[in-house]
C-alpha cells in the first residue's frame, strides 16, 4: 500500500468518526430535552455520575429551615428512643477467651520452636 493510500484511508476513517460523533452529540441533545420535558427540575448536573460543585451540594437557608420545620431533631429522636442496653460480659467468660487465646499462641510458638530446631 503506498502513503498516498494509506493516507487517504485514514482521512476516510477520520470523516466517518467525525460524522459518527456528530450524530452522537444529536443524540445526547434529543435525550436531554426529552429528560427536560419529562423531569422539568432535572440538569445536567443532577444526571447519574456527573459532578457537582460543593456550592450546588450546600442547603440554602430556605431548605434549611423547611426541614427544620418538618424533622424532629436528632436530640428528640434518642431523647424519645431509648438505647438498647449493650450485653457485658462476665469475668468467667473472659478469662476463657483469654486463656484459650494464650493456649492457641503457645502453641503456635511451640510449633515454630520445633521448626527451627530442626
Amino acid at each position: 500500500m503506498s502513503l498516498q493510500a494509506a493516507v487517504s484511508e485514514l482521512n476516510d476513517e477520520i470523516a466517518k468518526l467525525t460524522k459518527e460523533g456528530v450524530r452522537i452529540n444529536r443524540e445526547i441533545e434529543r435525550v436531554a430535552q426529552i429528560r427536560d420535558r419529562l423531569l422539568p427540575n432535572a440538569t445536567a448536573a443532577s444526571a447519574p455520575g456527573a459532578k457537582q460543585d460543593k456550592a450546588a451540594k450546600k442547603p440554602t437557608a430556605k431548605k434549611k429551615s423547611i426541614a427544620a420545620a418538618t424533622h424532629k431533631t436528632r436530640s428528640a429522636k434518642t431523647a424519645s428512643a431509648p438505647a438498647p442496653k449493650r450485653r457485658t460480659m462476665s469475668a468467667e467468660a473472659r478469662k476463657r477467651i483469654s486463656d484459650g487465646s494464650k493456649k492457641r499462641w503457645a502453641a503456635i510458638r511451640k510449633e515454630k520452636e520445633t521448626q527451627k530446631a530442626s
